[in-house]
């Protein structure tokens, strides 16, 4: 069973509209964000991109250990990249399901879902390898205005930005003149929460 995390909005250059993950990615990747609320966690999304009908389905994450010292930094390495498209190649060989790395995630703890200037760079580099490579971010330890702790997912590309002054309310705001974030707004993720 997939749930809808994302629905895109149309727009030149962006090659997915939704992203569906299974209930069990959904809790293994907040269960993962919930581990800590001193640093970032991270991972790889396992599972499959349609370009014909823009849609990306996670059935899968490998969970990551962290390479860099900041606790406000995620960084995939080549290995990491590696090992997780062996398991890829492993999943597709034990279900007959054509299975790759389609994504990363990676928590913010005690902060919005919205990606930094960093997570857009990264995300841009990893879109080299597959346009519809995915971005996902587990918001956790948040609260909001009354006191409620709130857990958000955010799925999400970069994109370049062909009018930014016209749309920089979209997505992270970010030092990188021309690319932001393509997701949700803070209204559609209340919504959705």
């Amino acid at each position: 069973v997939f749930v809808c995390v994302l629905c895109f909005y149309e727009r030149i250059g962006m090659p997915l509209q939704k992203v569906y993950m299974t209930h069990e990615v959904f809790l293994t990747g907040v269960l993962h964000a919930l581990t800590t609320e001193k640093e970032e966690v991270m991972g790889l999304c396992l599972g499959s991109i349609d370009h014909e009908t823009s849609v990306c389905r996670v059935w899968g994450i490998c969970h990551l250990e962290r390479s860099d010292r900041r606790t406000d930094r995620v960084e995939v390495s080549p290995e990491q990249l590696s090992l997780a498209a062996v398991e890829a190649e492993r999943v597709t060989a034990a279900t007959g399901r054509p299975t790759s790395v389609v994504g990363w995630y990676h928590s913010h703890p005690h902060m919005t879902c919205r990606p930094s200037h960093v997570d857009l760079r990264y995300q841009a580099d990893m879109q080299m390898l597959d346009s519809g490579f995915i971005g996902l971010i587990f918001s956790v330890f948040n609260d909001d205005q009354h006191g409620k702790s709130r857990i958000q997912v955010h799925a999400w590309q970069s994109v370049e930005d062909l009018q930014p002054a016209a749309s920089s309310h979209r997505g992270g705001s970010s030092s990188m003149a021309g690319m932001y974030g393509m997701g949700m707004t803070e209204a559609e993720l209340l919504e959705f929460t």
